[in-house]
């Protein structure tokens, strides 16, 4: 039994890694939208790629719209495969408004904390770039 309970453990460890914070109730900070590196668009996955044992997916994104930031016809994004480690669950076809980083390998990433700040904020977000703020 023991030896189970370890084994599960060590297949679940990622599920504890996503924690979000509570979105602020205050007016949004702009810094981090306009960080280098952050992108903002309208888009739609084309297709993905990752193995079912693979804890990452690769989406290959058409750009239909750059709200923030600036990007080609289409961006290569990698999220996590299940919530839990704060992936984003997508579906070929799939359009929706994209909160992506740049991270350390280049790569833009798709984390569920960022899309659930983006869909919080988004309004605002869209009137404070609209008046130049």
């Amino acid at each position: 039994m023991l030896l189970f309970i370890v084994f599960w453990l060590s297949l679940a460890a990622e599920a504890w890694a996503c924690s979000c914070m509570r979105p602020a109730n205050g007016p949004v900070d702009m810094r981090m939208i306009r960080e280098p590196g952050t992108l903002l668009f309208e888009g739609e996955v084309e297709s993905l790629r990752g193995m079912q044992n693979d804890r990452r997916i690769t989406a290959n994104i058409r750009v239909l719209e750059v709200i923030s930031g600036s990007a080609g016809k289409r961006i290569v994004v990698e999220t996590a495969r299940h919530s839990a480690a704060c992936g984003v669950s997508l579906k070929a076809g799939t359009r929706m408004s994209w909160l992506v980083r740049k991270g350390e390998n280049g790569a833009y990433r798709l984390s569920l904390c960022d899309q659930l700040f983006w869909r919080h904020h988004e309004k605002e977000i869209r009137q404070k770039l609209k008046s130049g703020k």
